[in-house]
């Protein structure tokens, strides 16, 4: 099909959609009826006032205080003095202060408790503010700020002032919401979040014009983006994408959460309800998915873009509590989980607080989250189907190493709370990178693909195995990184670690982990335990184990350790420039491994032991060695846990593993989880992580028999990186 056939037969389909809702608007409409609806069956005044309880819900308590100061600046002409009409710039537009002024305005006008309540001083203001808004119309080189921001918050002002005790003159209303139809964007098109938002002040404006199939037509598009799709959007794998194939969980994700529990509130029980499919579809990736990505009230920094990463108090989100209690109006059959999620999110209850044991990979999202009660993990990487972390607008301007393999080891969810500003972003966590003076910046702001075809994990549910390998692209070296995912620990291994000729003078390092300092650091070395003063400490031979922060650290086959603890300095400027110029300093515990310069299939091996916080604990897991290394080259990586009987594989290329008589051999590369593998029925669980849709054919000994299992990967389509299940019966 055409692009432009395509185009048509969506454009069909909304056509028909949209006359599907406005016929069900118009069933509740009074027999016969041309006129106004009947007051008990008005939607329009249903979802007006809908709109006007959200908005007073978190009125500010100083509502009055920041009015009064506003008015100070007022001037005849309808403007504040303080305000650059003229203004143009991309982020921290200057003139939308005036909007949220306009808003402050209408709250205070219209609400009993405000001073300022029906003070007909302050609604002549109103109506001057809004009218020179019109007649100067200001504009940003952005268009989400016009098309998104300001008109939102108009729309907004518009809608409270229905509630007031003298209204906006007609002509002025019609004037505006004109303009927001002519100027400020089209819900149809854009995707994902942007749609929704989009839609938003359509609904206003509908809903303010008693025009019936605009609100359906408006609907439709609002509730289009809740649906499994490819490209921007809600993803088959329940990840989610924004800005082309790039990961966006948190930020856009939360705000396309945002905008669907707004819309599915003001419609409940109306025939425009979030119902069918697109609820279970909707609560499933914020129940499955979303509320995965927190630990206590804080974001994962991984999967919410450009946000997460510059912005200073980005990752800490009780506020993502309210999309809970809108849930529990929305999809009532899960307001357990979402009464849960909002006692984590609050700080009420512990992070651990109805936690249950999970793990899961995203293959189309190149992102694995593994969840136990005590901690979580995750891996966010990049490969050539998904777009790296983005810096658009000049925010997030050191993110260049941050989508190679990089980790979160969280307990609390703090642990990297406001530490961005002050990190060393060659030492973001669980990556391997030369340490470059300074951090280069992709060649494109948006969505820069990954260059590696090998990227993916294996899982069951409960464990799992993930997989990247890379070229010196981005990093300045090459390398193959797994991660082993157990109850009680996470293995990290690394081989084929080779410099790029280019980063010669640079010493290569994999960064273990770089958080929050808390505490103690304490080393044990040939069984001598020290406690570490604050400063920089090097290893040539691993020491037995490092503990910090409730996390404990070991090395089994060595290699050159570092770690700093100590107090660093930065500037949330200098990684976004929208953020305050001002000089910060933490206190911040860095571990890392160094691979040295030019270095030639170099590897590693450490093992991340959460929720450990004595030293008898960490000698305890030590001496008990449940783990063994079984492989670690460029070729193949193999982990064996003891306690649960069980083998993780990684083949990068076709080949033959063998080990204390266990041997599996297939043709093509692909990652592999056996479990019950000293038992008659072992279960293999297998993955393409290069998403090749070929079949892959595994010979597997673990007794006397070897057995052949051809696993069919053709056909599968968007799901092409999912892992299947074979069981292998063995004899003895």
């Amino acid at each position: 099909m055409t692009e432009q056939g395509a185009n048509m037969t969506n454009t069909t389909k909304m056509f028909f959609l949209g006359i599907s809702v406005v016929m069900s608007f118009l069933s509740c409409l009074p027999e016969g009826g041309k006129g106004r609806i009947r007051a008990d069956k008005d939607v329009f005044n249903l979802i007006l006032s809908r709109i006007q309880t959200e908005n007073e819900k978190n009125v500010r308590a100083n509502l009055d205080a920041e009015v009064q100061d506003s008015l100070k600046l007022w001037t005849e002409s309808g403007a504040f003095s303080d305000i650059d009409y003229a203004d143009t710039s991309r982020t921290s537009w200057n003139p939308v202060i005036h909007v949220r002024r306009l808003y402050d305005f209408a709250l205070a006008y219209t609400l009993p408790n405000s001073a300022y309540y029906k003070d007909d001083d302050l609604y002549e203001k109103i109506e001057a503010g809004i009218r020179y808004w019109y007649e100067q119309n200001p504009r940003s080189d952005n268009w989400w700020q016009n098309q998104i921001g300001e008109a939102q918050r108009l729309g907004l002002v518009l809608v409270q002032m229905r509630k007031g005790a003298r209204q906006i003159p007609q002509e002025l209303e019609q004037d505006t919401l004109e303009r927001m139809k002519t100027d400020r964007g089209n819900p149809a098109d854009y995707t994902g979040a942007n749609k929704t938002d989009i839609a938003l002040h359509w609904l206003y404006r509908a809903c303010l014009a008693r025009d019936a199939a605009l609100l359906a037509e408006t609907i439709a598009q609002a509730y289009e983006p809740v649906a499994l799709a490819s490209g921007e959007g809600i993803q088959h794998d329940y990840s989610y994408f924004q800005h082309d194939e790039q990961l966006y969980i948190a930020g856009y994700g939360s705000e396309f959460i945002k905008g669907v529990t707004l819309f599915a509130m003001y419609t409940a029980g109306t025939p425009y309800a979030l119902s069918g499919e697109k609820l279970e579809i909707f609560s499933k990736f914020v129940r499955e998915t979303f509320f995965a990505i927190f630990r206590g009230q804080y974001a994962l920094f991984g999967v919410g873009g450009r946000g997460l990463l510059s912005r200073e108090h980005a990752s800490f989100s009780p506020g993502s509590a309210v999309f809970a209690e809108r849930m529990k109006q929305i999809d009532p059959a899960n307001s357990a989980i979402y009464d849960d999620a909002i006692s984590r999110l609050r700080g009420d209850q512990s992070a651990r607080y109805k936690i249950a044991a999970k793990h899961t990979h995203y293959p189309i999202g190149d992102y694995t989250i593994h969840t136990r009660p005590g901690y979580v993990f995750d891996v966010r990487f990049a490969s050539t189907r998904t777009g790296r972390i983005e810096y658009g607008n000049m925010e997030n301007l050191k993110t260049y190493y941050a989508s190679d393999g990089a980790t979160n080891i969280a307990l609390e969810g703090n642990e990297y709370a406001g530490i961005f500003s002050v990190w060393n972003w060659t030492r973001v966590p669980g990556i391997t990178c030369v340490q470059t003076p300074s951090i280069p910046l992709p060649p494109n702001q948006w969505c820069v693909y990954g260059t590696s075809d090998f990227a993916g994990g294996v899982s069951d549910s409960l464990y799992g195995v993930t997989a990247y390998s890379y070229d010196a692209g981005y990093t300045g070296n090459s390398a193959k990184k797994a991660w082993f995912f157990f109850d009680d620990e996470i293995v990290c291994l690394g081989s084929g670690i080779t410099a790029d000729p280019s980063a010669a003078a640079y010493d290569i390092n994999t960064t273990v982990n770089q958080c929050l300092l808390n505490g103690d650091v304490r080393l044990s070395s040939r069984g001598s335990v020290s406690i570490l003063v604050k400063g920089d400490h090097t290893y040539s031979t691993a020491p037995d184990w490092i503990l910090h922060g409730g996390i404990g650290y070991l090395f089994p086959l060595g290699g050159a350790v570092a770690l700093s603890n100590k107090t660093q300095r930065g500037n949330w400027h200098d990684i976004n420039i929208t953020q305050a110029d001002k000089d910060v300093t933490k206190d911040v515990f860095t571990l890392w491994l160094n691979h040295g310069k030019n270095a030639v299939n170099g590897s590693y091996v450490y093992i991340v032991v959460p929720g450990k916080t004595t030293e008898a604990e960490m000698e305890d897991y030590r001496q008990k060695n449940a783990v063994i290394i079984q492989a670690n080259t460029d070729s193949i990586q193999a982990v064996y846990h003891q306690d649960l009987d069980m083998l993780g594989l990684v083949f990068y290329q076709a080949g033959i593993f063998e080990y204390g008589g266990v041997s599996v051999q297939v043709d093509r590369p692909c990652a592999i989880l056996f479990k019950d593998t000293k038992t008659a029925a072992v279960t293999m669980h297998i993955a393409d992580p290069s998403q090749s849709q070929s079949q892959i054919t595994v010979l597997a000994q673990f007794s006397a028999a070897a057995q052949k299992t051809v696993c069919d990967f053709t056909n599968t389509g968007v799901f092409a990186g999912a892992s299947k299940s074979y069981t292998l019966l063995q004899e003895f």
